[in-house]
């Protein structure tokens, strides 16, 4: 599959888009530490929504790490973890 990722600053929000999903399926999606040959070792820092098979499109509020931590557009421009 293909994925194209986009942050909003209002309001703050992660918009995913995929390429070649199966319509009724969904697929979750998250922001994860490491690399992507580690991300099952990965802390998980903000569960996504799911992607809509169908659309291939998900969308997020992005205002609150899953931890709880308040996050705005300009702190996830150089989040590090």
């Amino acid at each position: 599959m293909l994925c194209e990722n986009k942050f909003t600053t209002v309001p703050p929000e992660a918009e995913r888009y995929l390429i070649g999903t199966i319509s009724g399926e969904s697929y979750p999606a998250t922001i994860n530490l490491g690399s992507i040959a580690s991300v099952d070792d990965g802390t998980i820092r903000k569960t996504l929504g799911d992607v809509n098979g169908t659309t291939g499109k998900s969308y997020t509020n992005i205002r609150k790490l899953d931890s709880g931590t308040d996050i705005t557009y300009e702190n996830w421009l150089v989040y590090v973890g």
